[in-house]
């Protein structure tokens, strides 16, 4: 990469915590927005302003570096850390927490959150947390299985 596309990373990566991740207040809430980033099909990720003016390659750089970084900064979290970040995103979300998790349990969206280029033993680590995760708040909840019956 030469010294211009090296600025360019640098500028968009100084802007996008500036004015994206700066505003989201939970680890988990910044994997999902940087995991919706990312095309499902291509792995591409795409933002269209940050895309018109630092161009595609940058862009997916960046955003793949940040999405990186905060799995990585959630997997440093104990399971108590994640539990308090994942239940402030839960609040944040404004939908039923009671209904959120009885999709989750169904759905397991959270598997799109794991960055395409991570190490197996992280992605094993961050499923093995959610489901942990996911388990103690379904029995916070009374969620006894998908239908919700407690």
């Amino acid at each position: 990469m030469n010294t211009l596309r090296h600025n360019d990373v640098q500028a968009l990566a100084k802007e996008l915590r500036r004015d994206l991740l700066s505003s989201i207040h939970t680890l988990y809430g910044r994997l999902v927005f940087l995991g919706g980033l990312r095309d499902p099909n291509s792995g591409q990720y795409e933002h269209f302003e940050t895309s018109c003016n630092f161009g595609e390659e940058v862009c997916h750089v960046v955003l793949e570096a940040e999405h990186v970084h905060a799995y990585r900064d959630w997997l440093a979290m104990n399971l108590e850390q994640q539990r308090a970040d994942l239940m402030l995103y839960l609040v944040t979300v404004g939908l039923n927490r009671r209904q959120v998790l009885q999709t989750w349990l169904v759905t397991s969206p959270f598997r799109s959150l794991i960055p395409l280029h991570t190490q197996p033993v992280e992605q094993e680590v961050f499923l093995s947390d959610m489901s942990a995760l996911l388990a103690v708040l379904m029995n916070e909840y009374g969620i006894a299985g998908p239908e919700g019956a407690a």
